[in-house]
């Protein structure tokens, strides 16, 4: 790539400094790609030739409420324990958007192999484990599965994946509150990991939509780990008192403030203070007046994660979100570059990572993190389970058990 970028800029007869920005550009779009299809790197189990298995799956892309279905007679085939891998009995799993959000837009079949198991996040006791992954049988974990480039998911009997996305469950958590953690949980950590802590224990953070699954995490992240001594949240009214005890120490009633629709001053008055970092899960909704109100200080940090709307839209499965924020965070560093006040705009894809759930299992061993649980299903209950979620309105997780 380098000999092609170098011949690509002698023959348009650019100088050097040309190259070098020539090559620092495609060495940025190929480490974003990279960031963007690290989902897609993990090695899929194959289907067992002779055991079967219960689970949530579905054959086609639509409408969840017509395309899901439940086996509980074990028709399903179930994953092998290949090399490397470990497979779990699973006792708990949890939903997320991605998993709807993928489910009704048509994928290419590589993406999304059928039938396919929805779920990512899981909870289970290993049944069998490959030699040399350091599990053994009877170990109980938890990981963030890939939720796409394989059929395999969590809301199923079994699930077969490498060892390497795998961690021991916390000490104190039983499987449904850990299965509430790993897709938040590493959102938060690795979008977080670039932020600042709070200097001599003061500092501001926002965290929008606050009692959700990534919210609510997030909220304990700022004042627990990051030590900002103020941490806003918006989040419904009648929300306000659990996260306060989360950790808030204001919560802004985003209906009350009209904020989804207010102007970019009326939105910075209603925050009612500038903060030193935004976190932002809906920034579908916020990314622009956050950015245009002034509300982030000079020199502080927006925490972009990747987000559509709950209902129904054709921006879910568009890679033009995606590329926004790639560069909109280039953009920002470039800004950086002329003027060290410039606001600093993160972006980055949540990536499984049994390493990096290790970390959050000493957080949550340590009291600075719980995961927040709102509802548990079992997984016959499976249509009630994502109709709730797709309200848009959970308070914390939604789990389901066999």
């Amino acid at each position: 790539m380098a000999a092609a970028a170098a011949a690509v800029a002698g023959n348009l007869k650019f100088g050097p400094s040309f190259a070098v920005m020539f090559l620092l550009f495609m060495a940025a779009c190929g480490w974003e790609l990279w960031d963007f299809t690290q989902m897609l790197r993990w090695r899929a189990a194959r289907p067992h030739p002779t055991d079967r298995m219960a689970g949530v799956y579905y054959r086609e892309h639509g409408d969840p409420a017509q395309i899901l279905a439940f086996n509980d007679g074990g028709a399903l085939p179930a994953p092998r324990c290949e090399s490397g891998m470990v497979r779990i009995r699973v006792h708990a799993a949890a939903l997320n958007p991605i998993d709807y959000k993928i489910m009704r837009h048509v994928q290419n079949e590589a993406a999304a192999p059928k039938p396919k198991i929805p779920g990512g996040d899981v909870a289970g006791v290993v049944v069998e484990a490959a030699r040399g992954t350091g599990f053994s049988v009877g170990d109980k974990v938890y990981a963030l599965l890939p939720v796409i480039g394989t059929r395999w998911g969590s809301l199923a009997e079994y699930v077969s994946a490498d060892a390497k996305l795998f961690a021991p469950l916390p000490s104190h958590l039983n499987f449904t509150d850990a299965a509430a953690l790993p897709l938040a949980g590493l959102t938060v950590l690795q979008s977080l990991e670039d932020v600042p802590p709070a200097r001599s224990g003061g500092g501001a953070v926002l965290v929008q939509a606050g009692m959700g699954g990534v919210g609510s995490l997030a909220v304990q992240y700022a004042r627990n780990v990051l030590g900002y001594a103020e941490v806003l949240a918006t989040a419904s009214g009648g929300n306000a008192d659990a996260l306060k005890a989360l950790g808030a120490t204001k919560v802004i009633d985003y209906k009350a403030a009209g904020l989804v629709e207010a102007s970019d001053a009326d939105f910075r008055r209603a925050i009612g203070r500038d903060v030193d970092v935004v976190f932002d899960p809906v920034s579908w909704a916020y990314e622009e007046k956050t950015l245009n109100s002034g509300v982030i200080k000079r020199g502080g940090t927006y925490v972009h994660i990747l987000s559509s709307d709950w209902a129904f839209n054709l921006e879910e499965t568009s890679i033009g979100a995606y590329l926004h924020s790639v560069v909109e965070k280039y953009k920002s560093r470039l800004q950086r570059l002329f003027d060290g006040g410039a606001v600093t705009y993160l972006t980055r894809s949540v990536a499984p990572s049994g390493a990096d759930l290790r970390r959050l299992t000493e957080l949550v061993e340590a009291g600075k993190l719980r995961p927040v649980v709102d509802r548990v299903y079992s997984f016959s209950d499976f249509d009630a389970a994502f109709k709730h979620l797709m309200t848009g309105h959970a308070k914390g997780k939604v789990v389901l058990v066999p």
